[in-house]
């Protein structure tokens, strides 16, 4: 295990424990566990449809210090123009219209990166960096931007399937691009000299790579062949082991002690894999903790424990939930849900999200779901084909079962505050 000690961000100690979410409004709001202290952090939109092009507010971040929110922002351009895709940054208090910031605004001929998605976004860890992938003309393009001022370096790279990651000292960041990995070091104040180091290695079989909690490793896939294997490699770029392979394409995570990789593997289809394993970083052992068809897992913060989901068994579209002891490999089902198309989107790419986004509480005692919980009545209308009589909500569950289920707003699309 590893144990080199990291700097804390600004604010580390202190409990914030809320949660942001995109209201039916279009609407970025954050609020308490239990539904209470709502706080309006966007402006108001004046079309809200999910998925439409005008006026709506969606994908809130956390900062690391939990003290603000970026989010996307699409909105009507001028007579003749075409939606203006911007990113945003606002005071987690919710301080007012005045506090909104535009950090970022994309060429007037983009479009989404994907559907109901205008970009992506990753706070470095000492909240000074923002990474971004946003949309240029026909192409994707990634760049880091000065989260105070917006300022921002020429993009990194242009192209897409595109994947990224922070060190969590701040200072680089991985670009995992068209199957090439790309290591990019950057000065302090982003005015200097970005350097770059192409890391010997190229796979399709994976999506995004991931610094090691101390920063000391990174791992990353390699395909020779039909053969995926999850390599560790030193921050120097040397000292290579391999933990495990798959046939298939795999996704993975570390833990947040940094001792052991969570490793989803056999994908079935293109959303679904078949295995979750358990490899400890030293390369010792690789052991099973569930073997069914599932989307994704999601470390707690404290390790013990993954909120993982799959295939709903009543096959109505839906998923279940469950979670799993991260040692004695028990498991426990939680609840079964319609997802909002957005948060699908974060369960189907989310060895990537899970670096920007948290569905678990700061206590690791319970996860945030968007969307419908699966009842008779919704399981009724969705075999009815009547979606548009389902309400997406957002969900707080407790991972102990000694609550019930606790719809706290009506919304497409909520985050547990990082502490």
């Amino acid at each position: 295990m590893e144990s080199t000690a990291l700097p804390a961000p600004t604010g580390a100690g202190r409990t914030v424990n809320r949660i942001a979410y995109v209201g039916l409004d279009g609407v970025i709001y954050t609020i308490a566990p239990d539904g209470s202290d709502r706080r309006q952090v966007s402006p108001s939109a004046s079309d809200a449809a999910e998925g439409t092009i005008s006026g709506r507010y969606t994908w809130p971040v956390w900062s690391p210090d939990a003290d603000s929110l970026l989010f996307s922002g699409v909105t009507p351009g001028a007579t003749g123009q075409g939606a203006i895709r911007s990113l945003f940054r606002a005071p987690a208090s919710g301080s007012g219209p005045e506090a909104v910031v535009s950090i970022y605004r994309d060429e007037s001929t983009t479009a989404d990166i994907a559907i109901g998605t205008p970009h992506y976004s990753l706070w470095s860890p000492d909240g000074k960096k923002i990474a971004l992938i946003a949309g240029a003309g026909s192409e994707l393009a990634t760049m880091v931007l000065d989260s105070e001022s917006g300022r921002s370096l020429r993009p990194l790279a242009r192209g897409a399937p595109v994947y990224i990651a922070w060190s969590p000292d701040s200072s680089q960041l991985m670009i995992h691009l068209l199957g090439d990995l790309t290591m990019f070091r950057f000065p302090e104040d982003l005015a200097g000299v970005v350097e770059s180091r192409r890391v010997d290695a190229r796979s399709y079989g994976y999506s995004s790579p991931g610094f090691s909690p101390s920063g000391g490793r990174y791992a990353f896939i390699d395909s020779q062949g039909d053969t995926n294997s999850l390599h560790l490699e030193n921050i120097a770029g040397n000292g290579r082991i391999t933990l495990t392979t798959s046939g298939e394409r795999a996704a993975f995570r570390w833990s947040p002690d940094g001792s052991r990789l969570a490793v989803l593997k056999g994908r079935l289809t293109d959303t679904v894999y078949r295995e979750l394993t358990i490899v400890e970083a030293d390369g010792s052992s690789e052991r099973t903790l569930v073997q069914d068809p599932m989307f994704s897992f999601w470390w707690s913060p404290d390790g013990t424990k993954l909120a993982f989901s799959f295939p709903d068994p009543e096959g109505t579209g839906g998923m279940g939930w469950s979670v799993v002891d991260s040692v004695s490999g028990e498991v426990s089902y939680l609840v079964g849900l319609l997802p909002t198309r957005s948060f699908e989107f974060a369960l189907f790419n989310f060895d990537q999200y899970a670096h920007s986004h948290q569905i678990w509480s700061p206590d690791s005692r319970r996860i945030v779901l968007s969307g419908a919980i699966l009842d008779e009545q919704t399981r009724a209308r969705i075999r009815a084909n009547d979606y548009g009589a389902v309400t997406p909500r957002v969900w707080v569950v407790d991972t102990s079962l000694e609550q019930a289920p606790q719809a706290v707003a009506e919304g497409f699309l909520g985050f547990w505050s990082p502490r």
